[in-house]
């Protein structure tokens, strides 16, 4: 549960123990939301939102990058 009394809003996604800075724009997560209704989205479509990725991290951690990008986008967390 996020509580915004105690600790800010998630500004970073943790993928193979890193953790990436990522834009939180809300209007770069619309985009992300109707990249995410196509069916044949690539993880190239979505990873301009993470900061400071290298190509080898992102061809290395192809499917957690993508994972990390959803779960942050549906936050499944109930703010109080």
């Amino acid at each position: 549960m996020i509580d915004l009394r105690i600790k800010g809003l998630p500004n970073t996604i943790m993928v193979d123990g890193k953790s990436f800075f990522i834009k939180t724009d809300f209007r770069e997560w619309l985009k992300i939301g109707e990249l995410l209704k196509e069916k044949e989205t690539k993880i190239t479509d979505i990873a301009y939102v993470v900061e400071d990725i290298s190509l080898l991290d992102l061809i290395k951690n192809q499917d957690a990058f993508k994972n990390a990008i959803i779960d942050f986008y549906l936050n499944e967390n109930a703010t109080p």
